[in-house]
Formats: structure tokens, C-alpha cells, sequence
């Protein structure tokens, strides 16, 4: 058994094969009125990552077996390829892709001050809304648009509104009323025809504007070769777990890069058991560990959008409204935010 949080990194082999017992378990759960996530990595016991490798399934409340009815009991093992491989079962909330009057009454319920200041230059964490659509999120990274080399604004396209109508040209406030930060350059538009491969918008910021990569408050280092990148924040739960997408993925598709860094040197590996570290514009600093990998979410009574390759952080790491904030690798996984969860 390795110490708790201790990252302990799949093999390719290992991978592959949970990824097929993820799907197989998908086609099971995915009407268990329990269930909010479908992922894999290495079986906890006591908090302590153990070396066996295993489909994780996530509930909303985790409760004795003996407990559960029948029917929303959750497999304990799933077969691939002739071979049983183990089924872990964890407790994460409902994850959703949260607005901005969740984001107010989130942060208010966890009585933490959202970073709502006026900061300029703009830093990544602060808050960000758009205009007409009241989408509101947190600056990620700051990046250049590889088209055209202009200073831009990486977050999340539900931070911008990408379900609400968005588009190119839709005015960016720092953090609301008639302060102006810039344009949605690109944005992504969420499908429920295929798998989702990331949900990011990009936000051009005008030469007066100016960004850093200071981060907002200070509350947490900037990015660097020492501190790395691993992706941006996306779905929510009410316990405060999180799902992100892999930045190498939000870059490509894009087609921006980070500022003033060679990406591959500051671009981190997602490992199971990971510290990571993130500010958001409702949570402000947040610290936990990595859970699940290949996440994908269960979504009941809403528009389903299918992602399959999110990772998976534990409770306490985020509050509606920090959607579009940047995953650093770092902290020591226990400073958590209160949650309605």
C-alpha cells in the first residue's frame, strides 16, 4: 500500500484496458439515479492508494452495500476480455455545468468572498463575465493566439456562456457592469450528437488592457517549468468535487499557447493521487487530490453532453463560478472550500 496522495501512474496497458470496462460499466449505471461518474485509476482503502487497478464509480452518497437496494447496486467487478478487473466505488456529488446565479449562491452558502475585484492587468483566477448572456467564470490562462500572435484570455466556454448563445464578438467584462476587458475571439459549442472533446472559448484583449501571469490576489504562484499546468476547470458538484479537461487538449483545439513559455515545459501530467492546486473566482485557493481518470460524467435531467477523458479531483476543490480556472500540480491536497454537498 503507498502513502496517501502518493501519484502512482497507469501504465498504457493498464489504460487501455480500464477504458473498455469504463465503457462496459457505462451502459449499467448510466440510469442509476445514483451515480454521477464513470472513471478508472487505482482502488483507496483508508485514504491510501493501493496498486490495484480498477473502474471507479462515483455516487452520490456512498453507503454499506448491505444498505443499498437492489436495484442500484453497482457492479463490483466489470469483465474485459475474459478477465474480472475491480470496481471502486467513491462519493461525488452531482456534477453540473454551472451558471453565474449558481456561482453567487454558491460562494454566499460557503461564506467565501469571490474575487470580484477590478484587476488590471487582468490575471488568470479573476472573475469574468460576458455580455448579454450574465455567464459568468474565472480567467485561466493567459495565452497567444497562434493565427495571428495576439494577447489573449484561455477559460472555459461555460464561463462565457458557450451554452447560452455566445458567440465571437460578445463583450467580455472584468468582473461585471460596464468593465470592459475584450472580445470572445472562439468559442466551442457543446454537442450532444458525439463525444465533447473540450468546452474553451478565447477571449482577444485589447493593447490597453494588457494581461499577466500573475495570479489574481497572489493567492497562489504563477505558472512555471516548477509549477505545471494540467488543465481547466469544467463541471461542478455541490460537495465541491471537480472535473477538468486536460490542458494539452484545450491548447490544441484552440490553437493558442501559453505566454511567454514553451508549452512543453510547463505543461504537467495528470497522475492518480496527485496534489493539484488551482484559484478560482468563487473559491479563491483551493488544494486537493486527483481521483479519476478518463472521467466521465452521469447527467440526469439535463442535456447530456458526452465527454470521456475529464480527471476527476475530490471534494473541497471548487464552488460554481470558478468554471474556466486553471489545475496547477502542487498544494498539499487539503485545503478545501465549505460545500453544500
Amino acid at each position: 500500500m503507498l502513502t496517501k496522495n502518493q501519484p502512482r501512474p497507469l501504465t498504457a496497458r493498464q489504460r487501455t484496458t480500464l477504458e473498455r470496462g469504463k465503457r462496459t460499466l457505462l451502459t449499467t449505471v448510466r440510469t442509476n439515479p445514483d451515480c454521477t461518474a464513470v472513471a478508472y485509476g487505482f482502488r483507496r482503502r483508508g485514504g491510501a492508494v493501493t496498486g490495484e487497478p480498477v473502474v471507479i464509480v462515483s455516487v452520490a452518497r456512498k453507503l454499506p452495500r448491505d444498505q443499498v437496494p437492489a436495484g442500484r447496486l453497482v457492479p463490483g467487478t466489470v469483465t474485459v476480455g475474459g478477465e474480472q478487473h475491480g470496481v471502486d466505488v467513491i462519493q461525488a456529488a452531482r456534477f453540473e455545468l454551472s451558471g453565474s446565479a449558481a456561482a453567487s449562491a454558491s460562494a454566499k452558502a460557503a461564506a467565501v468572498d469571490p474575487i470580484g475585484d477590478v484587476i488590471r492587468p487582468v490575471r488568470p483566477g479573476c472573475m469574468i463575465t460576458n455580455n448579454p448572456t450574465t455567464a459568468a467564470g474565472t480567467a485561466g490562462c493567459v495565452v497567444i493566439d497562434k493565427t495571428d500572435g495576439t494577447l489573449c484570455l484561455l477559460t472555459a466556454g461555460i464561463a462565457l456562456g458557450s451554452r447560452t448563445g455566445a458567440g465571437p464578438g460578445g463583450q467580455v467584462l472584468q468582473p461585471n457592469g460596464q468593465n470592459f476587458i475584450g472580445k470572445i475571439k472562439r468559442i466551442t459549442t457543446l454537442r450532444t450528437d458525439r463525444v465533447n472533446t473540450v468546452d474553451a472559448a478565447l477571449v482577444e484583449l485589447p493593447g490597453q488592457i494588457g494581461a499577466t501571469e500573475l495570479i489574481a490576489l497572489d493567492l497562489m504562484a504563477p505558472l512555471t517549468p516548477a509549477h505545471k499546468i494540467v488543465g481547466l476547470h469544467l463541471y461542478t458538484a455541490s460537495d465541491g468535487s471537480a472535473l477538468y479537461m486536460r490542458i494539452e487538449r484545450v491548447l490544441q483545439e484552440m490553437n493558442v499557447q501559453l505566454l511567454n513559455c514553451p508549452n512543453t515545459d510547463v505543461i504537467g501530467q495528470s497522475t492518480f493521487g496527485a496534489n493539484v492546486e488551482k484559484v478560482g473566482a468563487a473559491s479563491r485557493y483551493t488544494s486537493s487530490v486527483i481521483v479519476g481518470m478518463g472521467a466521465t460524467p452521469v447527467q440526469i435531467g439535463d442535456t447530456y453532453y458526452n465527454f470521456d477523458d475529464l480527471v476527476q479531483v475530490d471534494n473541497g476543490f471548487v464552488l460554481a463560478g470558478d468554471q474556466g480556472a486553471a489545475v496547477l500540480l502542487g498544494g498539499n491536497g487539503n485545503v478545501r472550500v465549505p460545500s453544500d454537498g
